[in-house]
């Protein structure tokens, strides 16, 4: 059987409830828990490691700028169309297409490189125009495809015209290199 809680017990309690807890807290006051102690030969490893892995970005790092280098022009933008236009051409000349037009475009500066747009129309078999657009966007000739607009020439043959845009990159003067 249970006894009814009475004011007077109530009285009694709370002061040994009070008492308790207070002791409590005091232990883990004043004994706090121990830190976790890391040995001298623990922090060395896991500082070599952070050295490790810093040298392994710095080295990716001087790649990607390598890899950067490969794909931007330094000359100068006026001296850039001439040298994209030698470009088409001979690429044009290679896939048997024939160049309509060349038109540079307004140069933008975005990411951190200056790109030096240009709109070619060719004209030429649907498949000759595809491998000159292929042919045009590689690393050898630092020129990006970045659109193809194709329309038939001529109904009764398979001549199409194409307007292909392509980019050069270039770091801006005074650009990180």
């Amino acid at each position: 059987m249970m006894s009814k809680l009475t004011p007077d017990r109530l009285f009694v309690l709370i002061p040994i409830v009070a008492i308790i807890a207070s002791l409590v807290a005091g232990i883990v006051l004043l004994f706090p828990k121990d830190p976790v102690r890391v040995s001298a030969a623990d922090q060395k490893r896991r500082e070599m490691a952070i050295i490790e892995d810093a040298s392994k970005v710095a080295r990716q790092g001087e790649a990607y700028a390598e890899q950067i280098q490969e794909l931007t022009w330094v000359e100068q933008p006026e001296q850039v169309e001439p040298r994209a236009l030698d470009i088409v051409s001979r690429v044009a000349d290679r896939s048997r297409t024939k160049i309509l037009g060349f038109r540079p475009q307004r140069t933008v500066l975005s990411g951190g490189l200056e790109q030096l747009p240009f709109l070619v129309t060719l004209e030429g078999s649907f498949p000759n125009i595809l491998t000159t657009a292929r042919d045009l966007g590689t690393r050898s000739n630092r020129l990006a495809v970045t659109s193809i607009q194709v329309a038939s020439a001529d109904a009764a043959s398979d001549r199409v015209t194409a307007t292909v845009g392509i980019v050069a990159f270039r770091l801006p003067e005074g650009g990180s290199k």
